[in-house]
């Protein structure tokens, strides 16, 4: 999504086990002493959940854990009565989110914040701060990898060109990376939202296939313990292939999340596809895993306004989409966008009351 709102923000993710409560995002299982029930569909056979020994554990640094191993370290979950804590996200909550905020978060049941914020955007001993402050309230950040404009080479001010193209800034990122790396709140690493359509550029040039591996080196050279997410849009695509707008690989990621958000609006009077977690959702996914087998998928749904491209989502919106998510197969995550900003137009807690408290009454069923 291009947010038009203030650009440091950081995403929450809350896993649910195949599942998908609500945005829940439990498909790297092994988050710090979790283990996830699969649903009733899924019990005929044994499915591999990563524990929190697998390389692709959030928060596990133990260097001399294997690396890029998919099928080591797992575990085998068949009954669907073993215990499990599932792991919700929701995005879009500034990196300068006080402790009251933070406060909600917890307490609503999330377990995981992904930042939005980049390179240009904070400082890393910002982020550090935001990162312990993040700790202090049992919770993980996904943190910039790639998807911000200054790791492509934008100012992110919107003085740059009208023909500068993406390139990938290597040096800088990889400066960035080892300076946060060993933050134990920090979950995994977002090299891209939508192929660059946030950035400066977006609407006329994406990140290519090419440039997203050479993010995703970068990234596993200096970490090889966390999860590589890249973000997806099929919002206002009918077919989901993976061509310019959503270039994609096996081996690209290690959890692709699809932002599919009902609330997009062609018009900005009206919902162009209101049931597009019903018509899309479940394609999509089997698309992806026909690509990479081995790759997590989190669902992210609407719970935010940013007119006139995204409309504020009722309260029975939000319960059709979520009432279809569950159903959805394979998915190992669903989330939320977004928290928002109290300085600026959108703020859940402010301006979706009725949504914020649907979203946590899900979560509380479904723990």
């Amino acid at each position: 999504m291009k947010a038009t709102q203030k650009k440091i923000k950081i995403a929450l993710f809350f896993t649910i086990p195949l599942i998908l409560v609500a945005l829940a995002v439990c498909g790297l299982s092994a988050v710090q002493n979790n283990k996830n029930v699969l649903p009733a569909d899924n019990q005929s056979k044994a499915t591999n959940i990563e524990s929190e020994t697998s390389p692709r554990s959030a928060g596990n640094d133990d260097k001399s854990a294997p690396k890029n191993n998919r099928s080591d370290n797992t575990v085998a979950v068949t009954n669907q009565d073993a215990a499990a804590k599932k792991i919700w996200h929701l995005k879009f909550v500034p990196a300068d989110v006080g402790d009251q905020d933070l406060d909600m978060i917890a307490v609503a049941g999330f377990t995981v914040i992904a930042t939005e914020d980049g390179v240009n955007d904070i400082s890393p001993e910002e982020m550090r701060q935001t990162l312990d402050r993040v700790q202090a309230h049992n919770l993980k950040m996904i943190v910039d990898g790639g998807f911000s404009a200054g790791a492509w080479g934008y100012r992110d001010d919107g003085a740059d060109p009208s023909d500068q193209k993406p390139v990938w800034q290597k040096e800088k990122m990889t400066k960035w990376l080892q300076t946060l790396k060993n933050h134990p709140a920090i979950y995994g690493w977002d090299i891209s939202n939508e192929a660059g359509e946030n950035l400066p550029n977006g609407d006329r040039f994406k990140i290519s296939l090419t440039d997203l591996k050479e993010a995703k080196e970068t990234v596993r050279a200096i970490d090889q313990n966390r999860p590589i997410v890249i973000r997806m849009h099929y919002w206002d695509e009918y077919d989901g292939d993976f061509g310019e707008k959503n270039p994609f690989a096996k081996d690209l990621a290690d959890i692709v999340m699809l932002n599919l958000y009902s609330n997009y609006s062609a018009d900005g009077t009206m919902p162009l596809l209101p049931e597009m977690i019903a018509d899309s959702a479940q394609k999509l996914t089997d698309k992806i895993l026909a690509v990479d087998p081995n790759i997590k998928i989190w669902l992210s749904l609407a719970a935010f306004a940013d007119p006139p491209m995204f409309l504020k989502p009722t309260e029975k919106d939000l319960n059709r989409d979520l009432a279809v998510a569950v159903k959805i197969k394979k998915i190992d995550s669903l989330g939320f966008f977004g928290w928002g900003d109290r300085e600026y137009p959108w703020s859940l807690p402010r301006d979706g009351e009725n949504l914020s408290a649907t979203i946590t009454s899900f979560i509380k069923n479904n723990n």
